[in-house]
């Protein structure tokens, strides 16, 4: 049952202020004593790329933006492998709860391995990519996850078409970008004044039995639909990417 509902929007905030930092703030007031809260903040801040006022956290941390995505980067390795397994034990070494020096080590070693699969992964993904600019000057990228990329390997579909548009927009300042598979679209945005909760909620309407379902943020999320929809699926989000 719910009992309490924290949410930035319902306070004129929106989604610079990541879950990471909603929890270390709730933390705090629960026991305003703990020390180290700040690193996790800011790496969430910067892992999920939050700007304005939450960037303070940076500064607070004492690390640099580079240090805090090693950080960042070296968590989702590490997590993408282990899964469900139980893992708080190297958790709280990369965040640096324990030596700090086996700390450095350790973010070193991992966010390498991560940067390495990034590169190896992109060499290969950008073959599969189509870039289109629609008619209300927006550029569309579609890349095709289940033939480009590697399964069960780092970096995941969402991550390596976060990759894959980071790329793409350096040359397009109105961008959006679906990485795209039998069943699901990673959509990434830059520019452009996407609502994917909406579209959502839109296409379980327009495409009946399809299974719609998902969300994210307003320009960032995830889509997910049965198989034999996903050319009528598609083909409504290009539609309404189109049409903004």
């Amino acid at each position: 049952y719910l009992l309490h509902h924290v949410n930035p929007y319902k306070v004129g905030g929106d989604s610079n202020y990541t879950s990471g930092v909603l929890c270390v703030e709730i933390a705090r007031m629960v026991n305003p004593e703990i020390d180290g809260l700040e690193l996790l903040a800011a790496v969430s801040i910067v892992g999920d790329r939050s700007e304005g006022e939450v960037e303070k956290y940076i500064e607070l941390s004492g690390c640099t933006r580079e240090e805090l995505y090693d950080i960042g980067l070296a968590l989702e390795f590490e997590g993408f492998y282990l899964r469900f397994r139980s893992a708080s034990g190297i958790v709280h070494e990369i965040l640096g709860f324990g030596r700090k020096d086996r700390q450095r080590k350790l973010v070193d070693m991992l966010a390498g391995y991560a940067k390495k699969a990034i590169e190896e992964q992109l060499d290969t993904a950008m073959a599969g990519v189509k870039v289109q600019t629609l008619p209300n000057g927006i550029a569309l990228a579609a890349f095709d996850v289940e033939n480009y990329a590697k399964r069960f390997t780092f970096p995941p579909p969402g991550k390596l078409t976060g990759e894959i548009h980071d790329r793409l927009k350096r040359e397009h300042p109105k961008i959006v970008t679906i990485g795209y598979g039998p069943d699901f679209a990673v959509i990434r945005s830059e520019g452009v004044e996407l609502d994917i909760p909406r579209f959502v909620k839109e296409l379980q309407q327009e495409v009946p039995n399809a299974g719609v379902e998902g969300g994210g943020h307003l320009v960032v999320g995830s889509i997910k639909f049965i198989p034999a929809k996903r050319k009528d699926v598609l083909a409504k989000l290009a539609a309404k990417i189109g049409s903004l």
